[in-house]
């Protein structure tokens, strides 16, 4: 009973941190999962290396650090080698930084990150801002001078995270590393200059989308997307090829990333200074309370650092030179493509195998692998038949044609269709959509729409303008997830009219939403907000209409007509002149919305239980009230059941103010209603009843919450339902 009673309080003890308004994303799906047992196991089993068992924290912590640091192992350089030749530009050497950017940082911090080496805490950090300011600007500036690196902000605490596969595998664990978060406000200083002198150079190949300002995963996709609907449309076919880097970020060699630093412009103290950044690094590992011994990384770029990413980014900056192919990188996915005209393919799949030569020397000359038994290739046609095409071989090796391939989360076919991509996403969405169902009476409804408007909706609109041009049938099927998914929140019957659940939540169809995107990201295009390489797909503006109008797209297929750069020219050229001509990206968004979506009322989420759902299954039209249930003909007769109501229909109005069986428990209802209908002017039934219903326009939020509170105060004395 105690252990029962134990859980119980526990679970409850969840159940209000879930309801914090303040929960961050991370926060809240850990808690849920906590809740109902979906917690993933934390502990790490006895570990099995060859013939070797490790069994103690420590002999665990030490096997994993040794396998992470050969994973950063320097390569074995040739004799031979010779650095391909890069020019030695004297451009950015000397940077200091100010007050003003440092204190800008510390307000930005995000107190919830973790502790690195230093034990220095982000929320320490951020409350002494005022006080802390000068003296980090000296220390920063006094690192820039000497060009020193500080050895604590190159040590990592390195968490291991099961992946999946053998729990006893050390290969199926990943490092989280934590580093110092003094260290990574400098490094996030360094970053913004350097990035910044890189994009005002034009230093950067557009073709890798990976961790650039004003570009996503998403603008990648619609671009190589948008290639292949064209190529369809001209009756060509384009040949795809999914290029699989082994752990490049791993394997950066640091003599080369030197050399390439140099090559951009990078000399003097700052030079010396990255140079001393990637020396001597260390990792330690941490499990159970326990550190391992610390273990010397010799390359491959700080996992968890703030300018890891960037130096990835120049490292691999040149691997686009001297193709002949369209390429086109997300850090270190890559795809490369080309398109033919049918009896052709013999001309292009020679080119490909070219490329695929100059990206096998690239990385051999950069010690980067490609591993081709995991490089795949896709032909998209036009054409029903598997048709024969030329070998294409990467390392001597043969590489394997496929139907499909999930390329930055999207899963793209041979036809252009999406039924694997609306599948998978789907069936993903539903596994999270159960906890709704699971924790809705027992969490307040905004609870429950913050799950599935921070896990569940981003997942089935992620890339939504990559597959806009899906069938309807296809997203009628995403329409009914979200659909169920308002069921779930509100409590509403299956029956209920679906314009009213989405106006009940303040929810937008799918559709809608779809078509917000597609027009938003058009206006960034517009105004140069997204990058060249996706403003260039625009149509020229029509010459003898209105200048805000673009020229629609010809089209010959009805695949590429209703893809997203014709299908959202057609969409830009129906909106208002007032819309279009929005001197701001807010200001279009907020007039959009404005326009497109329904207006969210805060108080009808506020409740919670039973009583709550079924004042909100009254307000929308269809609860257990018999004359609700007959206008839906579930059942023949809309009449009260009460013999004293002389075959009145039991209407919302009839329960909440006519009934003689609930009279007392009215008169207590009208007595503490009563200080806010003197106040809105409330004389009529018909009035009262909608004020019982909805709140008022004129009352705050607090005050129409605790209206509800009484009113489903009624609700469950009445024992009604």
């Amino acid at each position: 009973m105690k252990i029962q009673m134990a859980k119980q309080s526990y679970k409850e003890n969840l159940i209000k941190r879930l309801e914090e308004q303040k929960n961050t994303p991370h926060r809240f799906w850990k808690i849920a999962k906590e809740i109902y047992g979906n917690k993933k196991k934390d502990s790490i089993p006895t570990l099995i290396d060859g013939l070797m068992q490790y069994n103690t924290p420590e002999q665990k912590a030490n096997l994993l650090g040794e396998y992470y640091a050969s994973q950063s192992k320097a390569p074995d350089i040739p004799p031979d080698h010779v650095l391909p030749h890069y020019p030695d530009l004297q451009i950015l050497g000397n940077l200091e930084v100010t007050e003003h950017e440092v204190c800008k940082l510390l307000r930005k911090l995000k107190t919830d990150k973790a502790v690195g080496p230093d034990g220095s805490t982000n929320k320490l950090l951020k409350m002494t801002v005022n006080s802390i300011t000068p003296s980090l600007t000296r220390l920063f500036n006094t690192v820039l001078q000497s060009s020193n690196y500080p050895a604590i902000w190159k040590q990592a605490n390195v968490t291991p995270i099961f992946k999946k596969g053998n729990r006893q595998d050390k290969a199926n664990y990943r490092p989280v590393s934590l580093l110092s978060n003094v260290g990574k406000i400098f490094e996030r200083l360094i970053f913004d200059k350097i990035y910044s002198f890189c994009e005002e150079r034009n230093i950067l190949t557009w073709r890798n989308s990976g961790y650039r300002k004003n570009d996503s995963t998403t603008n990648q996709l619609v671009h190589i997307v948008n290639n292949i609907y064209k190529n369809l449309d001209n009756k060509k076919e384009s040949a795809l090829i999914f290029l699989d880097q082994s752990k490049a970020f791993d394997r950066i060699y640091y003599g080369g990333l030197k050399a390439k630093l140099k090559a951009i412009g990078v000399y003097g103290p700052l030079f010396t200074l990255m140079c001393n950044y990637l020396d001597n690094r260390r990792i330690r590992v941490s499990l159970d309370g326990k550190n391992s011994k610390c273990f010397k990384t010799t390359a491959g770029v700080p996992q968890g650092s703030i300018l890891g990413p960037l130096l990835f980014l120049i490292y691999i900056n040149d691997i686009v030179d001297n193709l002949e192919s369209e390429i086109h990188l997300y850090a270190d996915d890559a795809v490369m493509m080309t398109s033919f005209k049918r009896n052709q393919e013999r001309v292009a799949f020679e080119q490909l195998n070219r490329d695929l030569e100059r990206l096998s020397q690239w990385a051999s000359d950069n010690f980067m692998m490609f591993n081709a038994t995991k490089t795949k290739y896709m032909v998209v046609s036009n054409c029903s038949q598997d048709m024969d095409y030329p070998e294409l071989r990467l390392n001597e090796t043969s590489l394997e044609k496929v139907h499909t391939y999930p390329q930055l989360g999207i899963h793209l076919n041979d036809e252009m269709n999406w039924d694997g991509h609306i599948n998978n996403t789907i069936n993903k969405a539903n596994k999270k959509l159960n906890i709704i169902w699971k924790l809705r009476q027992d969490l307040p409804r905004y609870a429950t729409e913050n799950i599935y408007l921070t896990f569940i909706r981003p997942q089935l609109e992620y890339g939504c303008l990559v597959y806009i041009s899906c069938t309807k049938t296809q997203k009628q099927r995403l329409e009914s997830l979200q659909r169920r998914a308002a069921v779930a929140c509100t409590g509403a019957f299956n029956r209920t009219n679906t314009e009213r659940l989405y106006e009940e939540l303040g929810w937008a169809s799918l559709e809608s939403r779809r078509t917000y995107y597609s027009v938003l990201q058009i206006y960034k295009m517009a105004h140069r907000l997204s990058p060249d390489y996706l403003t260039s797909l625009l149509p020229p503006r029509q010459r003898h209409r209105r200048t805000t109008d673009f020229t629609p797209i010809k089209c010959n297929t009805s695949k590429y007509q209703h893809s997203f750069i014709p299908a959202g020219i057609q969409q830009w050229n129906s909106l208002s002149v007032q819309l279009k001509t929005a001197t701001s990206i807010s200001s279009f968004k907020h007039r959009l919305k404005s326009e497109m979506f329904p207006t969210k009322v805060k108080h009808y989420s506020l409740g919670k239980g039973r009583s709550n759902i079924n004042h909100t299954r009254m307000r929308l039209g269809l609860s257990h009230l018999r004359q609700q249930l007959h206008s839906h003909h579930i059942i023949p007769s809309p009449f009260c059941l009460n013999p004293n109501c002389d075959q009145k229909p039991e209407t919302t109005q009839h329960y909440l103010l006519e009934c003689p069986k609930y009279a007392a428990e009215r008169q207590r209802l009208l007595e503490a209603l009563e200080p806010y209908t003197d106040r809105t002017g409330i004389n009529t039934l018909t009035k009262l009843t909608k004020f019982m219903l909805y709140g008022h326009i004129d009352l705050t939020t607090n005050e129409n919450q605790e209206i509800f509170r009484i009113v489903q105060h009624f609700i469950i004395i009445t024992n009604r339902f």
